[in-house]
Parts: C-alpha cells; structure tokens; sequence
C-alpha cells in the first residue's frame, strides 16, 4: 500500500509538472502572437528580437514561437489591408486610422520634398517606391511575389506593401497568405538560427 502510494503521488506530481510546463508554453505562445500583433503596428517595435530571445530559452519551441508571432503579425498586417481598402472605419482604432490617413497622404505626395517633416517625406518616398513596384508587377504573380519578398525579406518595408496592396485588387485571402507564409518562413529561420549557431561551434 505505501509503494502504491508513493507511485501515486509522484504520478500526480508529475502531471502537476507538465500542466505548468503546458501553461508556460502557452504562455509564451500567446506572448509571442501579442508581440507580432503589435509589431504590426508599431515598426520601432519588431517581433524578431523577442522570438529570438524566447526561442534561445526554449530552443524545443522555435518552431512554434516563430509561428505564433507570424500569425499575430499577419493579423494586424489584414487589418491594414482592410483599413486601406476603405473598411476602416468599422474595423480600426482611431490611432490606427490616423496612421494610415498620415500614409495615404505621404502616398499622394508621391515623393515631394516640399511640406512636411522629414518622416513625412521618407513615408513618401518609401510609398512611392512600393507604389512604382507593385505598378510595375502587372500580373497576379508578380504582383504577389512582391508581397511575398516583402513578408519574408522585408524589402520593401512590409508595412507600406500592406497599405498599398490593400489600394489594389489583389484579394485580402491572398493577402493574407502571402504575408503568412513570408513571415512564418522568416520568423523560424530566425527562431531557429541561435540553435543552429550553437550547434555548430
């Protein structure tokens, strides 16, 4: 009775264990989803450094972590689309609103040098260049492939693709699969190359 005892209360203590250890990680998936959401929004404040520094805590998970913030990423990066393609005053915050009104307008600009603080004419230039690509990409797969470098390399800067994809017929589903898979594809590699470096010293 004592051996069946003792078996049972290490048993207990170790599904205790595991319930923490699967709380934890789904903690630090969730986190990871929040930080990508965020990023998506705030440039200054980008997923990777954060995927990077949880993965390096929790190598077996890289996969995952990376995963989570690209799904977070893709999510807020839809809501753009949607906002730029005139829903966005049912969908968006007014922070939000006023950021992509502020990149409109630098759209219209298209590159000049007068008016406006130097952001301004920066957001301009980088949205002209976006504008002169996607233009220049006519056909759905090139038009695509552009949103798909620009996911997974961010070049051009995936937030002014966003805005102005989202001003195109490209379709939001394809959208949304493309900025997926280019986020999911570089988030991992980066999630996993610390592991990776280690290995190989």
């Amino acid at each position: 009775m004592g051996k069946a005892g003792g078996w049972y209360a290490t048993a207990l203590r170790g599904n205790a264990d595991r319930r923490d250890d699967g709380a934890a990680v789904l903690t630090a998936l969730l986190s990871a989803a929040g930080v990508g959401l965020l990023s998506a929004y705030v440039p200054l404040l980008p997923a990777e450094p954060y995927v990077v520094a949880a993965a390096a805590t929790a190598p077996e998970y890289a996969i995952a972590l990376g995963a989570s913030a690209a799904v977070g990423q893709t999510a807020g990066k839809l809501v753009l689309f949607y906002a730029a393609r005139g829903a966005s005053s049912r969908l968006m915050p007014k922070w939000v609103l006023r950021r992509v009104s502020a990149a409109a307008l630098a759209a219209k600009r298209r590159g000049s040098s007068t008016g406006g603080g130097t952001a301004a004419r920066w957001g301009a230039a980088v949205t002209n260049r976006v504008r002169r690509v996607l233009d220049a990409a006519r056909s759905p797969w090139r038009a695509a492939l552009v949103v798909l470098v620009s996911a997974f390399a961010g070049l051009p800067p995936l937030l002014f693709t966003t805005m102005y994809a989202g001003r195109t017929q490209m379709p939001a589903g394809a959208f949304a699969v493309l900025c997926l898979t280019g986020r999911t594809a570089r988030l991992i590699m980066l999630a996993s190359s610390l592991e990776w470096v280690l290995r190989c010293r």
